[in-house]
């Protein structure tokens, strides 16, 4: 939106919040939540984060849930809204939602990278900058104990906060992993909404009043009797599609050729969090239908913003949209025939550089699909061990190797550069 317009979204996105935090106008709120929130979590994909995710999955969520029922202002206003139960669905229905990220981070982790703990040990690196523990950030075994502690951990979370025997050593595990998540990495707001997230695996009565002695405790109503009504059919139905949506979404790489953390395809929406370093350096030519060069497109440092511009070679998909740009802008410029392509170099978990894209792949005429991209590059380099990372580090200062895809025989190329 033009002018101010983003600062108003946000501020309607913080007063609806705070309205469902008070439980006043709930639904109303929940639902200008949603569609706001969602609105801003698509407008670009390279702000795309698992969190931002989880939580337009959780605003939509509280669009259907009785979330208003007690300690509500919409309950204080109106009595006949208030009531100590909830239907047992909306509250699974949260849990199966904290549960997702949980669960499928540890199943992304199962991955021949990750238990070497190579990208551990490129995200953490030297370990300088942390307390007490970073002088242990070089030990071997401490990296890959890290990286095989923090796959268990989420593996196993949800199964030990569900076992009331586990549940309170479970849940402190659970602020410490996310405190030093917190700590290490720049997450945002993932980290506090996990630790308040996760108490919806404590049983419901913990949050109720003591009875007092001589007391008897209200009993819960009885749940529904014969046959369900149709708008019961019609919310089992939607939910039963929602959470299988949710169950197999995750899996859909497995469906496409080569490492999903190299191709990017079927990457998004699968919660594959914190598995890896990725770097690249991008360069586009552009040439006229005679084939020759075309150097008047607009720079991409001049109109995109900084993670954009960080981000723009390590996905193939951004590669391909970005080249559709230039060859639209060119075309307004009266050119005709343009091809464009693009020389993209990229390293993913310290491997050595290596070509990510076709270069010889003209942009403009490559279509945009949901299939397999067979103009990316195989990966082929070799993972590197953490003994040649030290030797790497301890050679020059640097555990990730350079990239750069400029060439020596291409002046453009290096102009671009």
């Amino acid at each position: 939106p033009p002018g101010n317009g983003m600062y108003v979204i946000f501020a309607l996105l913080g007063t609806c919040a705070v309205l469902m935090a008070i439980g006043l106008l709930y639904r109303i709120a929940a639902i200008g939540f949603a569609v706001l929130f969602t609105w801003v979590f698509l407008i670009d994909q390279t702000w795309y984060l698992n969190h931002f995710y989880l939580i337009t999955l959780l605003g939509w969520a509280s669009t259907i849930l009785p979330a208003n029922r007690a300690w509500s202002v919409d309950a204080w206003l109106r009595p006949s809204l208030r009531s100590s139960t909830v239907p047992a669905w909306s509250l699974w229905l949260l849990r199966f939602l904290i549960a997702l990220p949980y669960f499928y981070g540890g199943i992304a982790k199962l991955n021949p990278d990750w238990v070497t703990g190579v990208p551990m040990r490129l995200m953490m690196g030297d370990g300088a900058n942390y307390p007490i523990l970073g002088p242990y950030f070089g030990n071997d075994s401490v990296i890959v104990g890290f990286a095989i502690g923090g796959m268990l951990f989420d593996l196993l979370i949800v199964p030990a906060l569900m076992w009331g025997p586990t549940r309170i050593p479970a849940y402190l595990a659970a602020i410490a992993f996310h405190a030093s998540n917190a700590r290490m990495f720049k997450i945002g707001i993932f980290p506090l909404v996990m630790v308040a997230a996760s108490m919806l695996f404590f049983p419901p009565e913990w949050l109720k009043p003591e009875v007092k002695e001589g007391e008897v405790p209200p009993a819960a109503p009885p749940g529904p009797t014969g046959p369900l009504t149709l708008r019961q059919k019609a919310t089992v139905a939607l939910l039963g599609i929602f959470v299988t949506w949710q169950l197999l979404m995750p899996f859909r790489h497995w469906l496409y050729p080569g490492d999903v953390s190299w191709t990017e395809e079927g990457h998004r929406f699968s919660w594959h969090m914190k598995l890896r370093t990725k770097t690249a350096s991008a360069v586009f030519r552009a040439t006229d239908k005679d084939g020759n060069p075309l150097d008047t497109f607009t720079k991409p440092q001049d109109i995109l913003h900084r993670r954009q511009l960080e981000l723009i070679g390590e996905r193939p998909d951004f590669v391909l949209q970005y080249g559709k740009w230039i060859g639209e802008e060119l075309r307004q410029q009266g050119h005709e025939g343009v091809h464009v392509y693009a020389t993209v170099m990229a390293t993913l978990n310290g491997r050595k550089p290596q070509l990510l894209i076709d270069p010889e792949v003209d942009l403009v005429t490559t279509p945009r699909t949901l299939r397999h991209n067979d103009w990316i590059v195989p990966l082929t380099e070799p993972l590197p061990t953490l003994a040649e990372l030290r030797a790497r580090h301890t050679q020059t200062g640097q555990l990730k190797p350079p990239v750069d895809a400029a060439t020596d025989t291409d002046p453009l190329m290096q102009q671009e550069e």
